[in-house]
């Protein structure tokens, strides 16, 4: 552990490295390379350093097949400990997602009992073609421990501080409005269904009922003890792909652009495994709203 404090200390000071790594310096059969750390053999990256102008930052692959939890956690609370500020992100994602290494800034990590198994969860801005974004790195609850980890950037309208900001930010307004109004709201991965129960239209109703149409990307939302007259374009069956994500519903109804389902929601990206597990939602009728998360930059 001492070692990993060691290289950490000095690549902040800007040290200069040999091209060929030792592996005596460092416990675990690690072996570093100047800024990065890895385990020769697998080529798999464990850690990465660069500076945003004075400041130092870590980044620690997330564990996999071939890094130990144990290992993980020991280079996680080693740098924690002299003080190193780190955000535990494959290095290979935040390549994915065009990530500028050397803009990269730590606002918040979240790390609680509950995600002991998991890893720490992180917000942290970035620079991505020539512009600030803010990301959010984290595990989704709804998924197998081992299972489920992302990272998302967040809408250029959202400003969070924090990890729980950041996901209600993920949040659609429709979604926050259901919420408030205590209607049942689920969810699997990027998609969230908002219950609107199996009563015909036509029939009166005596509680209120939040009310939609679309306007655009805009849903627009009204709260009557009125009828709601909703007629449906007509029924789809047979998993129709929801909202050109790999999300596909067993039975789907549109109107004024509004997505309804019911049944079973399978994740089924074509050409992978699925990454989330099915969501069953019975015989009523839900509203699918996508989360924020741009889809376009």
């Amino acid at each position: 552990m001492d070692a990993i404090g060691a290289w950490y200390e000095k690549q902040k000071h800007g040290a200069v490295w040999e091209d060929e790594p030792s592996l005596l310096s460092l416990p675990g059969g690690m072996a570093s390379n100047g800024p990065i750390l890895f385990l020769p053999g697998f080529g798999e990256r464990l850690a990465g350093f660069a500076h945003y102008g004075a400041n130092p930052v870590v980044w620690i692959g997330i564990p996999n097949h071939a890094i130990p939890v144990g290992l993980y956690r020991m280079i996680r609370d080693a740098l924690l400990a002299v003080g190193a500020p780190l955000i535990a992100v494959p290095l290979n994602v935040l390549g994915a997602a065009e990530v500028d290494f050397d803009t990269i800034r730590p606002i918040d990590r979240r790390h609680t009992a509950a995600h002991l198994e998991r890893g720490d969860e992180y917000l942290f801005t970035a620079g991505v073609h020539s512009r600030q974004a803010r990301f959010l790195s984290g595990y989704d609850e709804n998924e197998p421990v081992g299972r489920g980890y992302f990272m998302c950037e967040l809408p250029q309208s959202a400003r969070p501080t924090t990890v729980a900001e950041a996901y209600e930010a993920l949040k659609p307004e429709a979604v926050k409005q259901a919420e408030r109004h205590e209607m049942e709201v689920r969810r699997q991965g990027d998609m969230f269904f908002i219950r609107m129960g199996n009563r015909p239209p036509e029939e009166p109703e005596t509680e209120p009922r939040m009310h939609w149409r679309r306007e655009g990307d805009v849903f627009l939302v009204t709260w009557t003890n009125q009828p709601v007259a909703v007629s449906f374009s007509g029924l789809i069956t047979g998993h129709k792909y929801l909202h050109n994500t790999n999300h596909t519903a067993e039975r789907v109804r549109t109107e004024n652009g509004l997505t309804f389902a019911s049944g079973d929601i399978m994740h089924a990206p074509r050409g992978r495994a699925p990454d989330h597990v099915p969501l069953h939602l019975g015989t009523d009728w839900w509203l699918c709203v996508k989360n924020t998360v741009p889809t376009v930059r």
